[in-house]
């Protein structure tokens, strides 16, 4: 199983985490919650690396939808976030009961 990301992948104490997880609320009052690793995902791919990578360091996943969450709800400690910022296009095959989301 592939856990290659195309996108950014950022863990606690490297560059540019910190002003991301600041980024991931749009408000001054960010809480004191640290995931483990962000994940800026590009594609669906990126998407289903980061849920693997999240099982194989045995951490829970939190989503950011991109958008406007007061209470920062998707800022976890011990957690992968998949920040979905990025992804902008959504297609339903209603007939199998899917759905990709893509940039």
């Amino acid at each position: 199983m592939s856990t290659r990301i195309e996108g950014r992948v950022l863990r606690r104490g490297d560059y540019r985490y910190e002003s991301r997880r600041r980024e991931a609320c749009w408000h001054a009052g960010v809480p004191d919650r640290y995931p483990e690793v962000i994940v800026l995902a590009n594609d669906d791919d990126d998407v289903v690396a980061a849920v693997r990578l999240a099982r194989e360091e045995g951490l829970q996943i939190a989503v950011r939808s991109g958008g406007h969450s007061w209470s920062g709800s998707h800022l976890r400690d011990g957690t992968v976030l998949i920040d979905l910022s990025n992804l902008r296009h959504v297609a339903v095959d209603r007939d199998i009961g899917s759905s990709l989301v893509t940039d």
